[in-house]
């Protein structure tokens, strides 16, 4: 029977949004972990996937759903704050949509997978640096090279640094070539090939001031000037060459 008073209409009306409101907040359990009630959409979303149960064509699993996919390195060195053993081996997978994909289609992709539930993915670039513990040093490290991608997922185009990146990556590097008395372009190159990932990118894609930067503090190392007096004098690198 509908309600004449008004007031009552309106106090009757509050209350169902409220139920409303706050059925959309529960959450049910499904394998020990919390499933949202209300359907949710993105077209990123987070998974991970554990090698022991996952089935053995899991890589031909995700292929197949024609979604652009990212796949960390196997991180099996991570260790559990609280007991300090190592955790159970394991790899973060992002999933990119074309268009928005609801938290059930993604969920039948994990069960098939044997993986627990997916999780929307907050920050596409910010997952990708989570694959190698980039923004966790006191994490152990893992090798960007070593992140798999399906389906033309393009890491480096979401990784790639923004210009103040750039120009911090190039003052640490001019940096360095000063602190270690670096005269050689292939020194430098053959230093971030082996020990790091961002010089050796940044000097990839652009090289022309560090160069300049060598060519110029080599000559300067071999022909030394006194800035104040004029006096020409004996460098560190003369001293080498004649000790040698």
């Amino acid at each position: 029977m509908p309600i004449k008073d008004p007031e009552k209409r309106k106090e009757a009306q509050r209350k169902a949004m409220a139920k409303k409101r706050e059925s959309e907040k529960k959450v049910t359990v499904e394998k020990g972990e919390f499933v949202p009630t209300k359907n949710v959409y993105a077209r990123g979303w987070d998974i991970i996937i554990y090698p022991e149960s996952a089935p053995t064509n899991w890589l031909e699993l995700l292929e197949e759903t024609r979604m652009e996919i990212a796949i960390s390195p196997l991180h099996d060195k991570d260790i559990n704050p609280t007991t300090n053993e190592v955790k159970k081996a394991h790899y973060h997978v992002l999933i990119v949509a074309p268009g928005k994909k609801s938290f059930t289609q993604i969920l039948e992709i994990t069960k098939a997978l044997n993986a627990p539930i997916p999780q929307v993915c907050k920050s596409t670039k910010g997952t990708l640096r989570y694959f190698t513990h980039k923004d966790n040093p006191e994490k152990y490290q893992y090798n960007p090279d070593d992140i798999q991608t399906l389906n033309g997922f393009d890491v480096k185009e979401i990784l790639k640094p923004t210009a103040s990146e750039c120009m911090m990556l190039q003052r640490e590097m001019i940096q360095f070539c000063i602190d270690y008395e670096i005269c050689e372009y292939s020194d430098l190159i053959s230093y971030a090939l082996n020990n790091n990932h961002d010089w050796f990118e940044e000097l990839a894609r652009s090289s022309f001031m560090i160069m300049n930067f060598i060519k110029s503090r080599r000559h300067a190392m071999r022909n030394p000037v006194d800035p104040v007096t004029g006096e020409i004098y004996k460098s560190k690198l003369q001293e080498k060459e004649s000790d040698s």
